[in-house]
């Protein structure tokens, strides 16, 4: 019988570590080591290529984790059989019911039940509103939203899409100037507007030439009738900062534009004042 030694100092001696196991070497010492270099992880990472019947064996081609090609096989318990279809029909034996029944040669009955791959599960989107499941009995349709159909360019055609009475074109035309259509947010309709209450359309230019004395031109409207934020001013080509250059709102001149330096008769000058009236002051 072969003698067994034992060191009572390996025996009772502490793992350095945690998870450190106890193992004999060649000299039947005992050492210890960690248990996560000895054991490998039991979770791999394989992917799976292909599966393919040959010679009636299936054939599983895989990767490992290694990253190389792996080929298993192994014989299947049944010979290929050739089959042969005799009939296949799509019966629809109650609303929302689709199946598919195929009829080998020899009798053989096999029914695919259809109804969960003819389902269409619908979503509205903000432009699109879905309705039906793809079935017969209820087709999808996709219907465009009015959101949709806002952002689309509009085509005037025979006044389409204008909403236009007797009693508004009236009224617009009244204020005088021209009449133009213009998009009513509010009603999502094109409607007749006088030019006159649109302010962009009111941009105006004046101007006064051979000015040699004085320190003022007069507009053909009132500053309480004119954007004040508009008004641009231009002497001998060169803009104006206003309070510096020039300044507006004398109760004597209520019309006017007042230069803090005048014409002084050396040459005749020549001041140019862009503006806009303001929302619904009619242009004379």
């Amino acid at each position: 019988m072969q003698e067994t030694r034992i060191r009572l100092d390996k025996q009772l001696q502490k793992a350095p570590g945690y998870k450190y196991v106890p193992l004999s070497d060649g000299n039947g010492e005992l050492q210890f080591s960690a248990i996560d270099a000895l054991i490998k992880s039991g979770e791999t990472v394989t992917h799976l290529d292909s599966v393919e019947l040959v010679n009636g064996n299936i054939v599983i081609k895989y990767t490992a984790e290694d990253g190389n090609q792996q080929v298993v096989s192994t014989p299947l318990n049944f010979s290929e059989t050739d089959i042969h279809v005799a009939d296949a029909r799509l019966e629809n034996p109650s609303a929302g019911i689709y199946r598919l029944k195929i009829t080998e040669s020899n009798g053989t009955v096999h029914t695919v039940d259809l109804t969960s791959l003819l389902a269409v599960v619908t979503q509205n989107t903000e432009y699109i509103t879905l309705s039906g499941n793809g079935t017969p009995e209820s087709p999808l349709n996709a219907t465009l939203s009015q959101a949709f159909l806002n952002t689309l360019p509009r085509v005037l055609d025979n006044l389409e899409d204008v909403t236009v009475t007797q009693l508004l074109l009236d009224n617009e035309l009244a204020k005088g100037g021209s009449t133009v259509l213009a998009w009513d947010h509010t009603d999502l309709q094109w409607k007749p507007k006088a030019a006159t209450t649109l302010g962009h359309t009111n941009d105006l230019t004046e101007i006064f030439r051979d000015l040699v004395e004085g320190n003022n031109v007069n507009l053909s409207y009132s500053i309480s009738q004119i954007d004040t934020s508009s008004i641009k001013v231009y002497r001998n080509g060169l803009r104006m900062e206003p309070t510096i250059d020039y300044r507006f709102n004398d109760p004597s001149l209520p019309n006017g534009i007042i230069l803090n330096s005048g014409f002084t008769g050396n040459y005749p000058e020549k001041i140019i004042v862009d503006y806009r009236l303001k929302p619904g002051v009619p242009q004379s």
